[in-house]
Parts: C-alpha cells; structure tokens; sequence
C-alpha cells in the first residue's frame, strides 16, 4: 500500500504545481486530467488495502530466498529460541557442524574380572567300537639254539690228603656236552653237601677245556667242556672233595 501511495502523492504534487505556474484557462484540461489521476490512484489504494494478503493465503514451505529481499529478514523479526533443526535444510545443518576434534587418550584398562565357577563335569562318552584286528606281523629270525640234557654231578673219587700241597678235582662233560656251570663241596653233612670243613681252601674254581685251545672270537673265549678245583688241605687228615659240573647239549654254529 505504502509502494502504490507514494507515486500517486509524487504525481499529484507535480501536476499541481504545473497548475499554479501555467495559464489555468490553458490548463484546466490538464487540471481535470490530475484530478481525475489523483481520485483513480486513491480508489486503487482503497482496492489494495482491502485485499491485503496474510499468512492464511500462504501455502506452508512456499516462499523461497529469492522472495526476500535483501536484508529484508533480520535478527529483529525472529522471535529468540524459534527456529528448530526442522526448520533448517540439511545443507545448512551440515554447514553447522564443526570440525570433527582430536582423538581423546586411551582409557585406562579395566580391573581383572573375576574367575568365574567351574563347570560341571560332563557325562562319560559312549564307548567307541572294537577296531579291526591287525595285520599279522612278519615272522622274527630264528633264534639261538637251546640247551637240551642239562644234567649236573659230581664224584667221590678225589681225596687231598693233608700234606700241605695244592690239589686238583675236575668234573668232566660227556661227549659232545659243555659245561654251563660247575662248584665243589665237601664229603658229609645234609645231602652229601659238607659244608662244616673248614680245613679246605679252595682257590680256583672255573671253567675249563679238555685238549688244544680253540678261541672262538678275538676276545680268546672259548667253550668249556670241564669245571676245574684247586686249593689246599689245612686240616689233620684227608679230605673228599667233590667238583660239580652243570652240563649240556648245545648247539653251536
């Protein structure tokens, strides 16, 4: 309403003053004419105030930047505290937004948790199927031979008188045997075992063999075939002293 007076009055003052300066007979038509402009524009003013537009004729979300004039909103026309984020594009949100800051320092690591309980103890499994039964394994090599007709003995025939001297008993294997073991004992006591002459000394009792030495390894081994006693009689009158000799089939390669 203000836009449309204001040319009016402009108009209306101009011609009024071209009226006073001009001859008014020459110029009544043109005196007519303004004051028939001047009763037009305020017949039209009455027209635009009558139809003012308000918020009602406004259809929400409608009016855009570019029908605002510049500086035509201020801080002045904004109740405080009445623009919400909903009223805001998101560009202009995203411009909001500050600078993302630095990273914060680490946090310090938390108390050890407590141990929880136990559990229970499960059930005992199902037990599996028997496996099949194996290959046969590979038949060893042949061992070594055995002993067969181990027999052991001893005689009464060899007698140490007591004179001080060293003597001999020797209990011999039969034909083919060797001796696995040998001993002596005295004449008498439990079992024809003696074992209450103290006046005999014995200081060889060992294996032996009868005729030429035969080595059977580089050691100088070999294979007896006798038990050989040696030793003394201390005592006052002769004594029996009986050589044993453990003997036995082997097989010898």
């Amino acid at each position: 309403m203000r836009g449309l007076g204001s040319p009016l009055i402009v108009l209306y003052n101009y011609f009024l003053g071209v009226s006073h300066s001009m001859n008014i007979r020459k110029n009544r038509v043109a005196a007519v004419a303004v004051g028939a402009f001047v009763l037009i524009g305020f017949s039209s003013m009455g027209a635009v105030a009558g139809t003012m537009i308000t918020g009602d004729q406004i259809k929400d979300q409608t009016i855009r930047s570019n029908d605002i004039g510049t500086a035509g909103v201020g801080t002045s026309e904004i109740r405080d505290s009445s623009i919400l984020t909903r009223d805001l594009s998101q560009a202009t949100m995203d411009a909001l937004k500050g600078a993302t800051g630095a990273k914060g320092d680490k946090g310090d690591t938390g108390a050890q948790g407590e141990t929880g309980a136990t559990g229970a103890q499960g059930a005992t499994g199902a037990q599996g199927p028997t496996g099949s039964r194996g290959k046969r394994g590979v038949m060893g090599p042949q061992g070594e031979p055995g002993l067969a007709n181990l027999a052991a003995g001893a005689g009464y025939t060899n007698e140490w008188p007591a004179d001080g001297e060293m003597h001999t008993a020797l209990g011999q294997c039969g034909e083919g045997q060797y001796a696995t073991g040998g001993g002596f004992s005295t004449w008498g006591g439990d079992k024809d075992l003696g074992g209450d002459n103290k006046s005999i000394q014995i200081t060889v009792s060992a294996p032996y063999f009868e005729g030429d030495y035969v080595p059977v390894n580089d050691g100088g081994d070999f294979r007896p075939t006798e038990w050989v006693i040696k030793g003394y009689n201390n005592g006052d009158t002769m004594q029996i002293v009986r050589p044993w000799v453990v003997c036995a089939d082997v097989a010898v390669n």
